[in-house]
């Protein structure tokens, strides 16, 4: 083969290749039944009545509808709170929501809480672990790991 039709081949070949790449990334629209980033936003207890804020994320190019949740937390190595429930919340597509929980703490974790708010510990280690069941069966685990501290000036409040 000579040269200039060696070169025209190679052309035509990387113009193929490039179209296919621009229609493969036109056609995907986005990530589709991927677990969202998860984290506990803040937290208020009162007694065992704990109120839990958690922030979601939704990575996906389709909104998550959820249909049931549910989640565990742990503080360093104490179960807090267990919740498990139907849910009708949807989260849009790249959206974020804060989800609030009334949950009734164990009394080791509340007292774990009660020591952070005293000062006797600098923070808390938490890991929040759980899944998601959205609409057509799609089952979404997650897991966060994350610090607590007391919120100065607001009794019973952690972040």
């Amino acid at each position: 083969m000579n040269e200039p039709a060696t070169l025209l081949h190679t052309a035509r070949t990387l113009c193929v290749a490039l179209l296919l790449l621009v229609l493969g990334a036109c056609a995907s629209g986005g990530l589709r039944g991927h677990a969202p980033f998860v984290e506990i936003n803040s937290m208020r207890l009162s007694g065992q009545e704990l109120e839990l804020f958690m922030g979601v994320r939704n990575p996906n190019a389709e909104p998550i509808l959820m249909e049931h949740i549910e989640f565990s937390v742990q503080l360093e190595d104490t179960s807090l709170a267990v919740y498990k429930a139907a849910s009708a919340v949807s989260i849009l597509a790249h959206g974020t929501d804060i989800l609030r929980f009334q949950l009734t703490a164990s009394p080791k974790g509340s007292t774990l809480l009660g020591e952070l708010e005293a000062g006797q510990q600098g923070s808390l280690a938490y890991t929040l672990q759980g899944e998601i069941r959205a609409s057509e069966k799609i089952i979404m685990p997650f897991e966060r790991k994350g610090r607590l501290y007391a919120v100065p000036g607001r009794p019973g409040q952690f972040r």
